[in-house]
């Protein structure tokens, strides 16, 4: 309770007036896309008391916030949920980037159902241009991710049993494409998915040549993005593989999971 007390005095004082004398050079702050209200059972420290004094400092400061094609979901800790009200209700303008983020948010206690719905910023991107030379053979790309508790209130033993079935599954899925003499690429799409992606590859190792498998790590976006134009086909898990394979109009399997990933296919 001290730890707690102690944290809560910090956010209210020192940071809230540290904002309040950054806010002071703006004329708005604008919170561009990105999932920042996708809570799951985030704790309140994480983002969610942040996020809120940054926009409290600039309600202060009389300055404008605009939360703009913002991804949400639901909130299972209640102070998570209250720190996201008043981050909602403090803004100057929100927008969803789909209608299940509005909803989402409209849980927090927030009318935000009669808020706008737009696309995610990232669709404002150019796109970029078709590589010169494809190769003969086919690629396929497979977007892995590290399932994560926050994805999911499943119990941790129910987490470590999805998790060891979707390895086992993409392994599979991998070995059927080099069966096809398909070229497979280990796609990432956080630093976290390093784990998976060597595991897979590992797993595959073990009975038969990589020749045609390799992993292709990105570190940030635009890494991400040239990979996947390169490609001919793709399936994804990470929300940015679906992102960025949409944005290259590269055909593509999403495999969910969370709404977001449905509202964008």
């Amino acid at each position: 309770l001290a730890r707690r007390l102690l944290v809560v005095f910090q956010l209210c004082t020192t940071d809230l007036v540290r904002m309040y004398l950054i806010m002071r050079r703006f004329d708005a702050v604008i919170v561009p896309g990105m999932g920042v209200m996708e809570a799951g059972w985030m704790k309140p420290g994480s983002f969610a008391a942040p996020l809120l004094m940054t926009t409290a400092a600039a309600r202060l400061a009389r300055v404008q916030v605009a939360l703009v094609s913002i991804g949400a979901g639901a909130a299972n800790r209640r102070s998570t949920r209250t720190l996201l009200r008043w981050t909602l209700r403090l803004s100057t303008y929100r927008s969803f980037r789909d209608a299940h983020s509005r909803s989402a948010a409209d849980g927090f206690g927030v009318r935000c159902l009669s808020d706008d719905v737009y696309p995610d910023l990232v669709f404002g991107r150019d796109p970029l241009p078709e590589p010169a030379n494809r190769k003969q053979q086919k690629v396929v790309g497979i977007g892995l991710i590290k399932y994560r508790a926050a994805f999911s209130d499943d119990e941790p033993t129910r987490r470590d049993a999805i998790a060891a079935e979707y390895h086992r599954v993409i392994t599979a899925f991998v070995d059927w494409l080099l069966d096809q003499n398909v070229e497979v690429v280990l796609l990432t799409g956080d630093r976290k998915d390093d784990e998976t992606a060597n595991l897979v590859h590992e797993n595959i190792s073990q009975h038969r040549s990589t020749k045609l498998v390799r992993i292709a790590r990105s570190r940030s976006f635009d890494d991400l993005l040239k990979l996947v134009i390169g490609i001919d086909y793709m399936i994804g898990s990470r929300y940015h593989n679906i992102v960025a394979a949409v944005l290259a109009t590269t055909p593509v399997v999403s495999i969910n999971y969370m709404h977001k990933n449905a509202e964008l296919m």
